[in-house]
């Protein structure tokens, strides 16, 4: 239901992450199925052509420019993997040069023959570079895409070195003054994204185009993919929902659980007119195993716990749904008391 995002770079290939939830392991899991709602971002363009296309001035772009290099790594046919630090280096002046002040980077791990010493470097670089802001995806296979062809015949890294690499990118962030304020994403203090807050957070947005997805005034929805309709005026929905079929209360858990900040207990309560403590008990669960800690106002996940957090949501959930059946039946024999 989030709203796709419009990329202007045509070679951009964009892939929609798999929802499926993975089941919890206390260790390291398939931090691919974890992270369910991200946005994977291929890059294919060349560092040159895009270095050449950031002519526009400051002002009359984005707040905020993001580049995706080549993941600062390119692969050779003969498997040897070389560095894109000078091409980035490039991008970077031609960035600052056009005056902003406000770069976000995106990075992927999880590359066909990525090691763990190359993502080290990786971040490294990245790091030299001194953007505002810093994003990190695990890649994932989507069928249809040419690396989904070739998945038996690359070697990937398995689901515990992905887990390593999220959580070594974690550590070495935040050495370097990157605060994690969402599963993927990082800033310096003062450049979290706010438009992606708007979503995390559950803000109005409005949306224009075709395939655009609006939530507005207690409605959700989201034009057909037709270029042609919209262009002569026929705004046609593909999909509306509103408050009264809308489930805000697992979207709640849901959104608030990417973010560093977490779940507030209060505000569910008062909101949503239902009891935290299903909820409470499972997160005391979670908390001796290391995948949630308490904060002032309720719960959020640990790095460890954002791996597993669509099995943690489902769980969450699951508690939610009991109690409201529980109610529905208390009420069905006249009992009115709180469940």
């Amino acid at each position: 239901f989030l709203p796709p995002i419009m990329e202007n770079m045509a070679t951009m290939e964009i892939t929609a992450a798999s929802r499926q939830a993975a089941p919890i392991r206390q260790s390291k899991t398939n931090i691919i199925t974890s992270m369910a709602m991200n946005n994977v971002m291929v890059p294919t363009m060349s560092a040159r052509l895009w270095a050449s296309r950031v002519s526009v001035s400051a002002a009359a772009a984005s707040s905020r420019p993001r580049m995706r290099p080549e993941a600062l790594e390119s692969k050779k046919p003969s498997g040897a993997f070389i560095t894109w630090a000078t091409p980035c280096l490039r991008m970077l002046a031609a960035v600052r040069k056009a005056g902003f002040k406000n770069l976000s980077m995106d990075l992927i791990y999880g590359l066909p023959g990525q090691t763990m010493q190359q993502w080290e470097d990786t971040l490294a670089a990245v790091i030299a570079l001194a953007p505002e802001h810093v994003s990190c995806y695990g890649l994932k296979l989507e069928p249809g895409t040419p690396l989904y062809d070739r998945r038996d015949s690359e070697r990937f890294p398995d689901d515990d070195a992905q887990a390593d690499m999220y959580l070594y990118a974690v550590t070495v962030l935040a050495q370097n003054g990157y605060e994690q304020y969402e599963i993927s994403n990082f800033a310096k203090p003062g450049f979290a994204s706010r438009h992606n807050l708007k979503y995390w957070h559950m803000e109005e947005y409005a949306g224009f185009g075709p395939g655009a997805h609006s939530d507005f005034g207690g409605v959700r929805y989201a034009y057909v993919r037709d270029l042609d309709s919209y262009i002569s005026g026929r705004l046609i929905l593909s999909e509306s929902e509103s408050n009264a079929t809308l489930t805000r209360d697992y979207e709640y858990v849901m959104l608030s659980l990417r973010t560093a900040e977490g779940i507030d207990r209060r505000y569910f309560e008062t909101t949503y007119r239902q009891r935290f403590q299903p909820m409470e008990d499972l997160f005391v669960q979670y908390e001796r195993t290391g995948l949630a800690a308490r904060t002032e106002n309720g719960w959020r996940l640990t790095p460890r716990g954002f791996l597993v957090s669509n099995s943690i949501i489902v769980a969450l959930e699951e508690a939610l749904a009991a109690q409201k059946i529980r109610r529905e039946q208390a009420l069905a024999q006249r009992d009115y008391r709180i469940i």
